[in-house]
């Protein structure tokens, strides 16, 4: 996904996240890596690129949502929705986070299904 993909998600995702009241709400987003054992558990495969590379799930939480998008960068984050909404797009790290919250926000939401990642041997 590249940066004007991103960037025209951005507007829509504040103004659903404004609707639904989730921008003015005393709600923090808290968005951390997670091990490869807690992003997809223990499948009996091996050869997941999160196994072998580099690459982690970051995970965001809004309200009941949660949300997980792959980097090659993790790294935390904590504060309201708007800034998650404004980080800009100058890194993966803040990307995903970005994608994480948009995932959980519309989680939360019941927009979507299927924000995390599978676990074990779920496809």
């Amino acid at each position: 996904m590249n940066d004007d993909t991103l960037t025209r998600t951005r507007e829509p995702f504040r103004r659903r996240a404004g609707e639904a009241g989730l921008l003015a709400a005393d709600l923090s987003v808290l968005a951390k890596p997670l091990t490869p054992e807690e992003a997809i558990g223990t499948p009996g495969r091996r050869d997941f690129p999160i196994l072998v590379g580099k690459e982690r799930v970051v995970e965001a939480r809004v309200g009941e949502g949660r949300g997980h998008a792959f980097t090659d960068t993790p790294r935390e984050f904590l504060g309201p929705l708007s800034e998650a909404i404004d980080l800009p797009f100058d890194g993966n790290g803040n990307r995903a986070i970005y994608l994480a919250a948009l995932n959980a926000t519309l989680r939360h939401l019941d927009r979507v299904e299927g924000t995390v990642h599978c676990r074990d041997d779920d496809p």
